[in-house]
């Protein structure tokens, strides 16, 4: 349960990094 939480909480940290980067790099 507590890897499972974990991965996830990586898993989203990563999108957001990914998300926040490609909106800098491409306006809308």
């Amino acid at each position: 349960m507590a890897l499972e939480a974990i991965t996830l909480s990586t898993s989203i940290s990563e999108n957001s990094d990914h998300r926040r980067l490609a909106d800098s790099q491409m306006p809308t």
